[in-house]
């Protein structure tokens, strides 16, 4: 697959985060979807059913929140390989303050501590500037924000 970049588009990696929690009606599993933009270009998606069912929909958003950072942190470093070095903080847009707040604020931690290690690991790439985290609403839907479905 060939990706072509227009002349002076940015080479700025975001990524938009989402998870439909207890989305399947025969299991009650959440569904994570991600994809990823090196500037204006689509160049990576992923759209998956939970392992399990978990009663805290945080819960779920945070873990989802865990595996599109481990995977921020792999092209980041491909893209470092590549020459394209990514200077700036990496946007992981997310739709849900809980789960950003608690990637922010140490405080919150206290009572997540089911968290743990995934939380640690956001905290440190949020404090690392490695990554930001804006939020954004799976409600908007203009040319600008994607929207997600499986």
């Amino acid at each position: 697959m060939a990706y072509f970049f227009p002349t002076g588009s940015s080479l700025h990696l975001h990524v938009y985060n989402d998870v439909d929690w207890t989305s399947c009606l025969n299991t009650r599993k959440s569904t994570t979807s991600w994809c990823m933009f090196l500037g204006d270009t689509f160049i990576s998606w992923k759209c998956k059913k939970q392992d399990s069912v978990s009663k805290s929909s945080t819960k779920v958003r945070y873990h989802a929140m865990f595996a599109v950072y481990s995977e921020i942190i792999l092209l980041r470093g491909l893209l470092t390989k590549l020459g394209f070095s990514q200077v700036q903080a990496t946007p992981l847009h997310a739709d849900n303050t809980n789960v950003i707040q608690i990637a922010c604020k140490p405080i919150y931690h206290e009572c997540t501590k089911h968290l743990e290690v995934d939380s640690h690991s956001i905290q440190e790439a949020f404090d690392r500037q490695v990554i930001t985290l804006p939020c954004i609403t799976t409600t908007l839907h203009d040319s600008s924000t994607p929207s997600f479905s499986c």
